[in-house]
């Protein structure tokens, strides 16, 4: 795996040995970008036509009924009943992220044990609350 080969200066020659060798030994070899290949700043042009024929994915943002999914899942995996109007009021309020979700469900499983607190809208909303401040001070 080679990450971010768009914002590092990558050795070009040791990358293209790389991807022939995991092409001869039947392995794969992993890259990230933000970028496509074909956007690349790439020298060498066996390398910059290896990349443009590599087969490329698209990571993009969880939609709305996955991070339902997955709050729910961790909840119940924290044997939480979690009412769905609480992640209905929760999602389009938080980072859209599996991270922000499983961070979300065990805030609301923390906040809730110590308090002695139903978990419902009003929790919910304070630890999205809390969640924003930490990310507005994080950036």
């Amino acid at each position: 795996m080679v990450e971010d080969i768009d914002r590092k200066n990558h050795d070009e020659p040791a990358l293209f040995a790389l991807l022939n060798a995991a092409r001869l030994g039947g392995g794969t070899v992993l890259l990230t970008s933000r970028l496509p290949a074909g956007a690349l700043d790439v020298k060498l042009p066996d390398l910059r036509s290896r990349l443009r024929a590599a087969t490329a994915v698209e990571l993009r943002a969880p939609d709305e009924s996955l991070l339902v999914g997955v709050i729910m899942k961790v909840a119940a995996d924290r044997q939480i009943e979690l009412d769905p109007r609480v992640v209905e009021f929760a999602l389009p309020r938080m980072e859209r992220s599996f991270e922000a979700a499983s961070d979300f469900v065990r805030r609301l499983d923390q906040a809730s044990l110590a308090g002695k607190l139903r978990i419902g809208r009003s929790l919910a909303q304070r630890i999205l609350e809390e969640m924003a401040l930490e990310t507005n001070r994080a950036s």
